[in-house]
């Protein structure tokens, strides 16, 4: 059965405000599109059939160019349009990537797979313990996705009830680039990041 990776990007001129402190709209708007490219190749890589959730327009070429599929936004929030793809592409097994992860590599991606593959899902929290970066379900039936504030927490809690769900952090998914902070330790972490 196909295994989907669902990578939602927001407009690019409407992303990663939090950052507008340390990055140009230019720079942001490049951030979030090499980050984007880059997390899809790794799923790619690890053998998942890539699907874009965007309502940007240049977020979609770039996908359509390389052969990824594409579930258009139209204006559902994250959330919403996150489920409208769901129930779009299939029933499961699917991969929900917050594209923002400069430090995944394509073995975290066949870790949580694996992980998931037993135990029917992975939450990725962020650093923090707050957030959701990275959420595999063997089956989608019956999820609503929750992401944003405190979606760790209410994404275990939900699922618990269906899965006996399993946690993994390493740097590679746990590490997201939402502030000035986050920023500021990936330079600190890496004198080559890949963003």
């Amino acid at each position: 059965m196909k295994c989907y990776a669902l990578l939602p990007v927001k407009k690019l001129e409407k992303a990663k405000t939090r950052l507008s402190k340390a990055l140009s709209e230019s720079q942001r708007r490049a951030l979030v599109l090499r980050l984007f490219i880059r997390t899809a190749r790794l799923c790619e890589k690890a053998g998942l059939e890539v699907v874009s959730v965007t309502s940007d327009p240049v977020v979609a070429e770039a996908s359509e160019r390389r052969g990824w599929g594409l579930v258009v936004d139209k204006g559902l929030g994250l959330n919403g349009s996150l489920k409208a793809a769901i129930e779009k592409l299939s029933e499961g097994p699917m991969l929900v990537v917050l594209p923002d992860l400069p430090f995944l590599r394509t073995e975290n991606i066949q870790t949580v797979l694996s992980i998931g593959r037993t135990t029917g899902c992975v939450i990725c929290p962020d650093l923090r313990l707050k957030g959701t970066n990275m959420l595999y379900l063997s089956s989608v039936n019956a999820f609503t996705p929750m992401f944003g504030y405190d979606s760790y927490r209410r994404h275990l809690t939900s699922l618990l009830r269906l899965y006996p769900a399993s946690t993994f952090v390493e740097l590679g998914t746990a590490l997201d680039i939402d502030t000035p902070n986050d920023l500021l330790l990936l330079s600190k972490l890496s004198t080559r990041p890949d963003v």
